[in-house]
């Protein structure tokens, strides 16, 4: 269709705060002027912050944008990944952890932007790659990617699967970690594992 989705699947916990996009789309809709057919943001999943996120949008000025759904069956959450144009991760209060999303946001053919700082665990494993990344606190740059994203999605631009990149595979940062395990147990010098390993 010609509406932008900017998607989010998962459950909103504490540390996830969507403010900060909230903010940004804000600005990109009042730059463009554009109208809900033309640009919208969509959530599916529980949300434990203890406000709503249509309050929030509502608060931003964006409520019209803003679409909010409940926890839904895997294969429901997959054909709504596979509608949007974007996908979003949520800042984490935790910067040495991976959201799991992020290795089902890969495959599916839509930008990606991560709302991570510099040499958190997320930005790290995106780094070099096509993914969109930008400090939550940002609000100007967050909002120049939505932007770009939005402008090329008009021109007839669409997005590539990220999962191209090897490194973002579950069997390679599996390697990754198990190496890292095994270097504690036995601090000598050993021989490194093949990454595409049988079994």
């Amino acid at each position: 269709g010609s509406q932008f989705i900017v998607g989010y699947a998962g459950s909103i916990y504490m540390g996830r705060d969507p403010a900060c996009l909230f903010q940004a789309a804000r600005q990109v809709v009042d730059e463009l002027n554009l109208a809900p057919v033309d640009f919208a943001l969509k959530f599916i999943g529980a949300n434990d912050r203890g406000i709503s996120l249509t309050e929030m949008a509502d608060a931003e000025g964006i409520g019209a944008f803003v679409h909010v759904d409940g926890p839904c069956s895997r294969a429901e959450a997959r054909e709504f990944l596979a509608r949007t144009q974007m996908l979003v991760i949520l800042p984490q209060d935790w910067d040495m952890s991976i959201p799991a999303k992020l290795f089902e946001y890969v495959r599916f053919e839509a930008w990606l932007l991560a709302l991570a700082e510099r040499d958190s665990a997320t930005e790290l494993i995106l780094r070099d790659t096509e993914a969109d990344v930008v400090p939550p606190s940002d609000i100007s740059t967050i909002a120049a990617v939505l932007r770009t994203r939005y402008e090329q999605f008009v021109a007839g631009t669409r997005p590539g699967r990220i999962a191209r990149d090897v490194r973002l595979s579950r069997r390679f940062q599996a390697a990754v970690l198990l190496d890292a395990l095994e270097r504690c147990v036995h601090p000598s010098p050993i021989r490194q594992r093949p990454i595409f390993a049988a079994g």
